[in-house]
């Protein structure tokens, strides 16, 4: 039976994973709430602070509308993103943690990168000037088109 939470944690170079009742009550402690308004908090992977114009990305399809600087904000940064985390300013995914494939890419490239936003790709759209500030883990809208 697959556990409706599950939780994993890196810490000293310790791995443990949580599920069900504990993987949710920690969740909701590191874990920001969803907002709505012009602004996005998640889980810094590698900090920095970077200002440039946001493109979502939903498939490797859209690789004609991503240019190199542009922020990447999409729903996970699995491997078949790996072109364009490359490229990107910054990474901005809903899903993910410190251990997911966006973020260990973005330490390896020292590109700013905030993940587990959970609402990036419904509050951030393609155009909007953003400044990603992977410091405070928070991306605020500067400028929406």
């Amino acid at each position: 039976m697959r556990k409706e939470y599950r939780v994993t944690l890196l810490s000293n170079g310790v791995i443990t994973v949580y599920e069900g009742d504990a993987a949710r009550k920690i969740a909701r402690e590191l874990l920001p709430e969803e907002k709505s308004g012009g602004e996005v908090k998640g889980i810094i992977a590698y900090p920095g602070v970077v200002r440039g114009k946001v493109v979502v990305i939903e498939s490797v399809l859209d690789k004609d509308k991503f240019k190199k600087g542009d922020i990447l904000v999409t729903q996970d940064g699995s491997a078949e993103f790996t072109l364009f985390l490359q490229l990107a300013g910054a990474i901005v995914t809903e899903q993910g943690g410190m251990i997911s494939h966006a973020a260990i890419v973005a330490r390896e490239l020292k590109t700013p990168c905030i993940v587990g936003t959970r609402n990036a790709t419904k509050i951030l759209k393609d155009g909007d000037m953003v400044e990603v500030d992977a410091d405070k883990g928070i991306v605020k809208i500067v400028e929406r088109l």
